[in-house]
């Protein structure tokens, strides 16, 4: 039987919450039943005053969590986490994980098989714990090496995109064997810029250049991108007018019609400074999904709003509703989120 317009539109969200337990009647709960969602985020993160905000104290926790979640849901859900390594990894020593190297230094240590151990260590604990997608790798070329989100964090893995790719893909390939997918960031490249786009608008204009684009070519000729996550950097020689998140130049023209790339396309956090401090909440989604974006991630970290799958929802309904976006184009996204599933095997509730 053909999903119902609200499922498929459930399907395309994903979110993040506060909380290391849930109950029958939290709001995430609620969410994952009432708006169908698609996906759920999960974080460790601290407050201005330091405070636990996060979903993870243990490994017993973060498993029994995310069964929880799962067992929340009619339709499975797509479990993610940022697991890249390094500084960027939720799976902390102080949680009980085994302690990890940054992308950077696994590059400079001559990479390859100290990559693959390492993926493969990373991609068995999240299958173990019942994550079926990890946000990671970063194919961002390490061009300036003061990046405040990049670079200065040790998140990429070289200056080279031939190395980039290279490592990316024995990264990809063991959580593959684990049966985990792996959703590449920040399309189209922004390891050039010199600010950060969690704080605001970042105009990479002067400095991005098409090599940026050889790691994601080279996943995607390869069959390894399962997903993919568009960054927020305004590049005007690609788009004149709106970020790469909010670009059909981009999210469609060059991913899918230079590239080639048919599969899952995520938007990066729409809380972050570079969106949510510049366009009204209902116009960037309508813009996002305008452009090909199938997934809308909010990961409400910042501001928390404890009902922002069911505002996100609602303002798709919306506008679908007004004709502002077709069902055709919902339905488009909700077929590819359903391949997806299929290919991660995300049918049993685990």
């Amino acid at each position: 039987m053909e999903p119902s317009l609200d499922i498929k539109i459930g399907q395309m969200i994903m979110v993040g919450f506060r909380g290391r337990q849930i109950t029958a009647t939290s709001p995430i709960v609620e969410c994952i039943r009432d708006c169908h969602l698609g996906g759920v985020w999960l974080c460790d993160f601290r407050g201005p005053a330091g405070e636990d905000l996060g979903n993870v104290t243990s490994k017993e926790q973060l498993r029994e969590l995310v069964r929880a979640l799962k067992h929340a849901a009619d339709i499975p859900l797509l479990m993610a986490i940022d697991a890249e390594g390094g500084s960027v990894i939720r799976l902390k020593p102080e949680y009980g994980f085994p302690p990890t190297k940054s992308a950077a230094e696994l590059g400079a240590a001559g990479g390859v098989e100290a990559t693959r151990t390492q993926a493969r260590q990373i991609a068995e604990s999240l299958r173990d714990l019942g994550f079926n997608l990890n946000f990671a790798p970063v194919l961002d070329t390490n061009i300036n090496p003061n990046n405040p989100a990049l670079g200065k964090r040790g998140r990429c893995f070289s200056s080279d995109p031939e190395v980039v790719g290279e490592l990316a893909s024995v990264f990809v390939e063991e959580h593959h064997r684990a049966g985990v997918g792996c959703a590449v960031k920040h399309f189209p490249g922004q390891g050039s810029a010199a600010s950060d786009t969690h704080v605001g608008f970042v105009d990479a204009s002067e400095c991005w250049t098409r090599d940026e684009l050889k790691p994601f070519s080279t996943l995607i000729r390869k069959g390894l991108a399962d997903a993919m996550l568009t960054g927020h950097m305004f590049i005007r020689q690609l788009d004149p007018n709106v970020p790469a998140t909010l670009s059909r130049a981009i999210a469609t023209g060059l991913v899918r019609d230079e590239l080639g790339f048919e599969g899952v396309l995520f938007s990066d956090d729409l809380g972050m400074g570079a969106i949510g401090g510049n366009y009204a909440f209902d116009e960037a989604i309508a813009l996002a999904i305008d452009a090909g974006i199938d997934v809308i991630l909010h990961a409400n970290t910042g501001v928390h709003h404890f009902d922002i799958g069911q505002r996100i929802y609602s303002c798709m309904q919306g506008l679908v509703a007004s004709g502002r976006i077709s069902e055709e184009r919902i339905d488009i996204s909700y077929r590819r989120i359903a391949r997806l599933k299929d290919s991660l095997n995300v049918r049993t509730l685990g």
